[in-house]
């Protein structure tokens, strides 16, 4: 296998997670916010061809266009129609790019740390996420982001160890494509920046100003070097700045007519338009009040135990080392980017908690601090392993373990990984978390549900409630379902409650439930019948 380039390998496993893929991809419902996002490219697309008019007339204009106009393209190209392939096709290419991503974020490894193993680890840390892995199929928005972000935090990894015009104008198109996904992006710009001009600071001015003139004339080769270092890294650096915005007004339709119109995106940011409520640690908290936990809170219960702790000692060994070395670090392009990859983990945190940033669907909207985390969780598998040569294969293998419980307990409450939350919290008294957390944000536990009914009346058509979140997962099923399974706004034989829905209940489950689906023992789909079909 050594003999193989570990870039053949990494494909191979991205190669085998896509066969997977695209046989559980019919497990899978549709995200409550679709139409949306259909919306998105749709409205785009028609201002581009010269449809006039507004874009869209909320906020929704600002979400990425550079990922839903391609989907948007290659479902007409492709000359999809039927509901079922458009949506198909978005969950595969959604996925796929999420493979892509954690690809790169192997390739960043590697050439890091040149050993193969870690990258391969990096790898699985990055794919193997409950939350995130089922998402990746539904979530145009989120997970697309996340996966930009760590392409782009390779683009840059990338650009600094090349340190030519070329690969910093890629570096610039990369995050000028992750800003249009979604603005929050927009905090590598000034990061990226800032490395570079120390770059400038570092590469040497020279501040002997008492020398004699036979060592001036030795020094002038030195001086020389140091001006065109200099020259270089203005020209590198300047390469970025101009290619970040030329790349995000060439591919966002509505800074075209204003271009300012990025100031009241960057409004957007901290604040949704609408409050959104949330259940959370058993009470109910709007969006726009959030306590100043929440996000760590999310993301020390919903993460593997293993990307967890690793990622807290990646975390630690950085600021020790910035602490205790800061000139050091500051200089060495390699700890630099390891300070980056904590400030790309940290401070956005720390923005929602000060800022009181509305947040909800519990953490999706950061989801990209994933990759952060598991960049930083190979820093501190590294770490751990450097303590002395003879434990690093024990550490590899004690990870290795980790990730196969992860896989393991995926596998046992597929296709409901969603729904996954780890042993620091109560996961053994029954309904202690449906009372406590969401449990299924964007409701994709109605698939299942449709599933159920079809199945179980295999020669009969039932009418089924109407509601969005049950029409959003009608759409997916095959044509010969949805005509047997009838959507009706009254008087319907059945209904389906999920996620949110779960609350009109009332007494859970009811007298009248023909179906329960239960994950770790809490109810999270119920389907009632309201009279005999």
């Amino acid at each position: 296998m050594s003999r193989i380039p570990f870039s053949a390998q990494a494909l191979l496993v991205c190669a085998a997670f896509l066969i997977v893929g695209i046989a559980v991809v019919d497990d899978y419902g549709v995200g409550w916010d679709i139409a949306g996002q259909l919306e998105i490219a749709k409205a785009n697309l028609n201002y581009i061809r010269g449809g006039g008019g507004d874009i869209l007339p909320d906020h929704d204009r600002f979400y990425g266009v550079a990922f839903e106009l391609p989907l948007e393209l290659l479902s007409r190209g492709l000359g999809l129609e039927d509901t079922r392939h458009i949506l198909l096709c978005r969950h595969l290419l959604t996925h796929l790019f999420f493979l892509v991503a954690g690809f790169f974020g192997s390739l960043l490894v590697y050439r890091t740390f040149n050993s193969r193993s870690l990258a391969l680890l990096a790898l699985l840390l990055f794919l193997l996420h409950p939350r995130l892995y089922p998402a990746s199929f539904y979530n145009s928005k989120d997970l697309p982001f996340l996966s930009m972000f760590m392409i782009s935090l390779y683009m840059t990894h990338r650009a600094f160890r090349r340190d030519t015009v070329g690969a910093f104008l890629l570096c610039g198109v990369s995050v000028g494509i992750l800003i249009n996904l979604r603005i929050m992006g927009l905090m590598l710009f000034p990061a990226i920046l800032a490395m570079r001009a120390l770059d400038l600071a570092y590469g040497g001015a020279d501040r002997r100003k008492h020398v004699s003139a036979t060592r001036q004339r030795q020094s002038e080769p030195k001086t020389q070097a140091r001006r065109d270092r200099r020259k270089h890294v203005l020209a590198t650096g300047g390469a970025f700045a101009i290619a970040v915005p030329c790349t995000l007004y060439a591919i966002s339709p509505y800074l075209w007519d204003s271009p300012f119109e990025i100031v009241t995106a960057v409004r957007t940011l901290a604040h949704h338009p609408t409050p959104v409520w949330e259940l959370f640690q058993g009470r109910t908290v709007f969006s726009s009040s959030l306590p100043q936990h929440f996000v760590p809170t999310w993301i020390a219960i919903s993460t593997p135990p293993v990307t967890l702790l690793l990622g807290v000692i990646g975390a630690a060994t950085v600021c020790v080392r910035l602490i205790i070395r800061p000139i050091r670090v500051l200089k060495d392009p390699n700890l630099r980017f390891e300070c980056l990859l904590l400030a790309c983990f940290v401070l956005p945190i720390l923005a929602v908690a000060l800022l009181g940033s509305h947040l909800y669907d519990g953490w999706r909207l950061v989801f990209f601090l994933h990759a952060p985390f598991c960049l930083l969780g190979v820093i501190g598998l590294h770490w751990v392993g450097s303590l002395a040569k003879r434990i690093q294969p024990g550490v590899i293998a004690l990870t290795g373990i980790g990730l196969l419980v992860t896989v393991v307990e995926m596998v046992q409450i597929h296709p409901h990984q969603y729904a996954y939350f780890n042993f620091f919290v109560d996961r053994t008294t029954p309904e202690h978390l449906r009372t406590q957390y969401e449990m299924d944000h964007r409701m994709n536990t109605y698939r299942e549900g449709l599933v159920w009914l079809r199945e179980s009346y295999p020669n009969t058509a039932v009418s089924v409630h109407d509601e969005w979140p049950t029409r959003k997962d009608w759409l997916i099923l095959p044509q010969t379902d949805r005509r047997m399974l009838v959507l009706r706004p009254q008087g319907a034989d059945f209904r389906i409650f999920g996620g949110k829905f779960l609350r009109f209940l009332g007494e859970i489950p009811p007298d009248n439930a023909v179906y329960i689906r239960k994950v770790y023992n809490n109810i999270i789909l119920v389907v009632t019948r309201n009279h005999s079909p």
